[in-house]
């Protein structure tokens, strides 16, 4: 089992485009592996707020939610507050502040894989490619990958 941060973009992309990758990156491929959280719940916030008054369609992805926050062995958690350094790189590249606790969680994280369809990464991923060993993919990759290795 690998640790993998998950922004909530990708399941945006899973509930409003009914992306099929997403979809099975969610459901198929996020079971066989841990999801990084963090202990101030900030991320389980931001997983809640993408179902509040979503339709009917939209509630497999709160059930995959639920499943995935309520079983232990399903998640790991660690700080979402950036490194001093970090933090100092953020401000200064202006990487949005909603998205620092995605990377700080994945820098503390066993296997540093972050899962992001969002482009706000794109001004720090070398930064944390470099300095923190994190790994920013998007889904089909990740998809691609696993697919290589069966």
């Amino acid at each position: 089992m690998k640790e993998i941060t998950v922004d909530t973009h990708v399941v945006v992309y899973a509930i409003e485009q009914g992306d099929p990758d997403a979809c099975e990156f969610l459901h198929g491929h996020m079971r066989r592996n841990k999801i990084v959280l963090d202990h101030e719940a900030c991320i389980h916030q931001e997983y809640q707020r993408q179902f509040k008054d979503k339709g009917q369609s939209e509630r497999r992805f709160q059930k995959w939610w639920v499943d995935v926050s309520s079983k232990a062995e399903r998640y790991v958690r660690y700080t979402s507050k950036p490194y001093g350094d970090d933090k100092e790189e953020f401000v200064r590249v202006g990487f949005s502040p909603k998205d620092w606790k995605f990377a700080a969680v994945c820098s503390r994280s066993a296997d540093k894989i972050l899962v992001s369809e969002d482009t706000d990464f794109d001004c720090v991923r070398e930064y944390l490619e470099k300095k923190r060993g994190v790994s920013i993919k998007k889904v089909d990759q990740i998809l691609t990958e696993h697919r290589g290795r069966e």
